[in-house]
């Protein structure tokens, strides 16, 4: 079998015929060369260079600048920064091979250290006795089996250190007729042996310690200690606004009929109606002064009005729904959402061409649509949950339509459970919540709910007292809590939160508009986020309706910094990964969507710039 050809990685000192060797030994296997030296004199690299020219194969050879050899520690140090810098730049794609016999013995001891910090897939010595510099006598000993290779095998490295740096350092050509040589300046910005030495000090004191890890994903584990400082630190409104907008995010708590309600947005939704005929062009209600950050609260009921020019107004017609939802995909990847569970009300929309079930089949395969044009890490995974709304009064069949729909569709997607394809994860109890609306009134409901294992979330606390959150909690089990801003009165059902791990999902600007919370001008309210946080409630960060509020999810992130000045950056990165967690997707997904923000967020924070 054809072994696959992978790059050769050599050290060179003043004998270059020992590069040649290295290369015979593996010249099956090798698709390119690249050799690092010092500015000796007595190395003949021009030869060399000439060398693999005439044989046509890909190669360089890098010499550190006004660098002529070790005979200090501090000499030693240059060394090994450079290689270590020169190395990473040559394991992108695939691990190379690794020789470890040219130079002196302390050039070997620093191409084995960075073989195995940042991997090789053969490391090998050069068995030879005879010191010939000629190739053709160098060929004849590699067939007469008289020079050999020592393979001592594979160093898997570190992936992670791989990818710090290729080469931060300066590539200048020596001529154009030496096209394969290169000088490198000796480095003086990073010092990654250090950096290494931090990180696998930090990982073996974690692992050994079994302590419970302080940092969300566990890859920050492996940043540099001036990132990890600053991740420590207190959010600044002022500069961090960039590096909040960057993040890979997840929005639990996000209606689809509360989307696209005014503007621009609300205008082409109408442009793509089939039957513009059949829609009542009803009138945007002027949002309040200074909103979305009003002087003065709004009631719920003032709230929800201001989306009335979208949601069952429009949505009946399949072009305003297939563009609501391209218009909401669209807007998710434009604040990195990479996962959503979109709130919906497909009997809302129904009409005398769809039922609900042909309505709530379209939407899934919307989103379905919008998912399939995206490769996995630019993807925003889409799921869905259904909205049974109590009332005051009146007629309550909505609820139980909402739930046969919801327990019916159930059991057609059984098979798409841990896929990226769109599908019903829960229930949600919304509407108008009261004394009279609480929990404990739709126990029976949802029964069936229950037996077909869905997940429920519960509005609650938002308007009625702790007494309301009671209820969702202990007579509708909810895995999830919508607001529950009053959950804080009452430590006893606080703790059962914590303990159950149940979720609280915050909508801060929604809760600046309706409830009041500071930063509100004379506003003696607290907002309870950074207290949930802190004493280990699964709390996140939502939208609620983003085009009532008139804010996306970096807007609601940023606010609640407002709100609660004293979270930090590390706060944010764990409300991101609460959200995961408690997300009503499966197990398995979970740990998918872990893994991705686990890379992604460890990438941003590699490329992030810290400024004073």
């Amino acid at each position: 079998m054809k072994k696959m050809q992978r790059p050769l990685l050599v050290t060179s000192g003043t004998s270059v015929g020992v590069v040649i060797m290295a290369y015979l030994l593996k010249k099956a296997e090798t698709n390119a060369v690249h050799i690092i030296g010092t500015n000796n004199n007595q190395s003949d690299y021009t030869s060399l260079n000439q060398y693999f020219e005439n044989i046509r194969l890909p190669h360089s050879i890098t010499i550190i600048k006004n660098y002529k050899g070790i005979d200090t520690p501090e000499d030693h140090f240059i060394y090994q920064e450079s290689l270590f810098s020169w190395y990473t730049s040559k394991v992108k794609e695939q691990l190379p091979n690794v020789c470890l016999a040219g130079g002196m013995k302390s050039m070997s001891a620093c191409m084995y250290k960075a073989a195995h910090l940042f991997g090789a897939y053969n490391v090998f010595h050069v068995l030879n006795e005879n010191r010939t510099k000629d190739p053709v006598e160098m060929e004849q000993l590699v067939v007469q089996q008289l020079a050999v290779s020592l393979d001592m095998g594979i160093e898997p490295g570190w992936e992670t250190f791989r990818n710090l740096w290729g080469i931060n350092v300066i590539e200048k050509k020596i001529s154009e007729t030496n096209s394969g040589i290169h000088y490198i300046q000796k480095p003086i910005a990073f010092n990654i042996s250090s950096h290494i030495h931090d990180v696998i000090t930090r990982v073996q004191e974690h692992f050994s310690t079994y302590l419970v890890n302080e940092y969300p994903f566990q890859s920050l584990l492996l940043l540099p200690t001036d990132k990890l400082a600053w991740l420590r630190e207190k959010v600044d409104l002022l500069n961090d606004q960039a590096w909040v907008a960057a993040l890979p995010k997840i929005d639990l708590h996000c209606h689809l009929g509360g989307f696209a309600t005014s503007g621009k947005n609300l205008a082409l939704v109408r442009q793509a109606a089939i039957h513009p005929e059949k829609i009542i062009n009803t009138q945007v209600i002027p949002e309040p002064p200074n909103w979305p950050l009003p002087d003065n609260t709004i009631s719920l009921d003032t709230y929800m009005h201001l989306g009335d020019a979208n949601g069952s107004t429009l949505l009946f017609d399949e072009g305003c729904l297939q563009q609501q939802i391209k218009l909401l995909y669209v807007h998710f990847k434009s604040q990195q959402v990479k996962y959503a569970e979109v709130r919906c009300s497909p009997d809302n929309y129904r009409s005398d061409k769809m039922s609900s079930w042909d309505v709530l089949q379209f939407i899934i395969k919307q989103f379905d649509d919008c998912m399939q044009l995206d490769v996995e890490e630019e993807l925003c995974q889409v799921n869905l949950i259904l909205i049974a709304t109590r009332k005051k009064n009146g007629d309550m069949s909505s609820i139980s339509r909402h739930l046969a729909l919801a327990v019916t569709a159930v059991q057609h997607q059984e098979i798409n459970l841990h896929t990226n394809k769109c599908k019903i994860v829960g229930v949600d109890l919304a509407g108008y919540e009261s004394e009279e609306t609480r929990a404990g009134y739709f126990t029976a409901d949802f029964t069936g709910v229950h037996r077909c294992g869905l997940a429920i979330t519960a509005h609650a606390g938002e308007n009625d007292s702790a007494e309301g959150i009671w209820e969702a909690v202990y007579k509708l089990n909810a895995r999830r809590l919508g607001h529950a801003l009053h959950l804080i009165d009452s430590p006893s059902l606080l703790q059962t939160v914590i303990d159950r791990k149940i979720g609280v999902e915050m909508c801060p600007l929604a809760n600046y508009q309706i409830k009041g919370f500071k930063p509100m001008v004379g506003s003696t309210k607290e907002y309870p986020l950074k207290k949930y946080l802190d004493g280990g409630v699964m709390v996140t960060i939502n939208t609620d309706n983003i085009g009532i509020s008139g804010g996306a999810i970096t807007e609601n992130i940023l606010l609640a910094v407002s709100m609660c000045p004293s979270l930090t950056r590390l706060d944010i990165l764990q409300l991101i990964k609460n959200a995961i967690e408690i997300s009503f997707n499966s197990k398995q997904m979970k740990t998918q969507k872990i893994a991705l923000f686990d890379k992604l967020i460890y990438q941003n924070m590699l490329k992030f710039k810290i400024t004073n």
